[in-house]
């Protein structure tokens, strides 16, 4: 019995949740490319995530390329599922490798009674600024995913972006269930605030016209002068 369901986004983009019985409810993805489908996270393990997506999504067998958003066994549960499947390969962040490799206390797996966390084998480990390719036989930035630190909810924690299809995700970067999800092992609000700062800037120009972009910093550059003009007098009055 599947405990999935899901909804289309676009033509090639499938988002998946998982009603499991830990109560975390992750949402996962499915991005179909020319030679594969890359799947975002792989849920709790619970059930066969690997049998339903073959079933429901992907339809022409293309083989999988597994990223997880981070360590959390609801991200990373159902990763083991793929070992039977045309599978390219599984991939992490490596800003906290370390992390990683205690993921039998990191995934948070002995907090939920019933969790089952089965080993495998990262095989790409994740920079800021890689390129997933969508089509390893004509690879261009227009058709990729873009890694992002985004550091945390977890120190390893990555986000994904697609330009292709001019969307970014989070992981439990941002949580549906909670304003800041920060009180995990391994949480920083520091961090949180630092990645918030850098994901902002790099959506700006994605999300606004570079025109108004331009006029916005001139704005600012503006802003700024005139209160170095007024500390200026003021201080010449003193």
């Amino acid at each position: 019995e599947f405990r999935f369901s899901h909804e289309k986004i676009n033509e090639r983009v499938y988002k998946i949740v998982e009603d499991d019985p830990f109560g975390q409810f992750p949402f996962l993805y499915a991005i179909l490319g020319e030679d594969k489908c890359v799947l975002i996270d792989t849920g709790t393990g619970h059930t066969n995530y690997s049998d339903y997506v073959t079933l429901f999504i992907n339809h022409t067998n293309l083989p999988y390329l597994i990223i997880n958003t981070h360590v959390h066994f609801d991200h990373i549960g159902g990763n083991h599922y793929f070992s039977d499947k045309p599978c390219l390969g599984i991939c992490m962040g490596s800003r906290n490798k370390d992390f990683v490799s205690k993921k039998e206390v990191t995934s948070l797996a002995m907090g939920h009674p019933g969790a089952k966390l089965k080993d495998f084998t990262v095989t790409r480990w994740l920079e800021e600024g890689d390129l997933i390719f969508l089509d390893d036989n004509n690879p261009t930035t227009e058709n990729s995913l873009q890694v992002l630190y985004a550091a945390g909810h977890t120190p390893d924690s990555i986000a994904i972006y697609s330009h292709r299809d001019n969307r970014l995700f989070l992981g439990d970067f941002v949580y549906p269930f909670a304003a800041v999800h920060a009180d995990c092992i391994g949480a920083s609000m520091a961090d949180y605030e630092n990645t918030l700062n850098r994901i902002l800037n790099f959506i700006e120009p994605l999300v606004y016209p570079e025109e108004i972009v331009e006029e916005q910093r001139e704005m600012e550059e503006m802003r700024k002068q005139k209160l170095e003009q007024q500390q200026q007098q003021q201080e010449q009055q003193e």
